[in-house]
């Protein structure tokens, strides 16, 4: 193969490994820099919430929860995703629903406490975090709502054995803060976690990138051609 072809064809493997790495790359370095916003009622009534959504809404007013609206979490350079949000007024504890795909949605339990501190419990395979009373996290694959709900509500007395007290506000705006609150503080090492591979891939792009350029003025151009 002509040694300019080659030349292109690593080149052109460089960008796209790093167009499709990079959102990944800097959600990893930049955890919390997660643009949010409270999507407008009127845009976004109940009865046109995807399938998955509109289906699972009943079996969590069932629970004693209600709608709070929709809101989105936009990562730098990454594409929105919309977090379907309830919300339990008495227990103070926020329920967001999320689609995986158009058939598959994901639950999340979230119950923000005094001083920062959460309880987080998920539908889905998660890691788990025990911090020492200030964070409680975890996942039950598969789990129905109202199962999930009966090992939140575990969660939730093992961490008022610590005598914090549960600060939800229950507004928009205090879902979005405890979202940025988490983003920033306890969430910021799983979402890195999360990110490790494309960082990695971002890396290596940049490296393949950086030899090109680098090499060009020191002969690559005495043996560029496509023939």
């Amino acid at each position: 193969m002509p040694y300019g072809l080659r030349l292109l064809l690593v080149t052109a493997l460089a960008i796209g490994i790093l167009w499709s790495s990079v959102p990944g790359a800097l959600a990893c370095l930049f955890p919390g820099a997660v643009r949010q916003r409270a999507e407008p009622h009127d845009e976004w009534p109940p009865q046109d919430d995807p399938e998955p959504i509109r289906t699972t809404a009943p079996a969590l007013e069932a629970l004693g929860f209600e709608r709070l609206g929709v809101r989105s979490e936009k990562p730098l350079l990454g594409q929105a995703q919309y977090s379907f949000d309830y919300l339990h007024r008495a227990e103070k504890t926020y329920a967001s629903l999320y689609l995986v795909d158009k058939r598959t949605r994901r639950l999340y339990f979230f119950t923000p406490y005094d001083g920062g501190a959460s309880v987080l419990s998920a539908d889905h395979k998660r890691p788990g975090a025990d911090l020492d009373g200030y964070y409680l996290a975890g996942g039950l694959p598969n789990a129905t709502p109202d199962q999930l709900w009966v090992a939140h509500k575990r969660q939730l007395a093992a961490m008022e054995e610590t005598g914090r007290e549960r600060a939800a506000k229950g507004t928009m705006a205090d879902r979005m803060d405890a979202a940025k609150a988490w983003f920033t503080g306890v969430g910021k090492r799983e979402v890195r976690v999360r990110h490790l591979r494309p960082a990695f891939l971002a890396l290596l792009g940049s490296i393949m990138l950086y030899q090109i350029v680098a090499g060009l003025p020191w002969g690559h151009w005495d043996k560029f051609s496509l023939r």
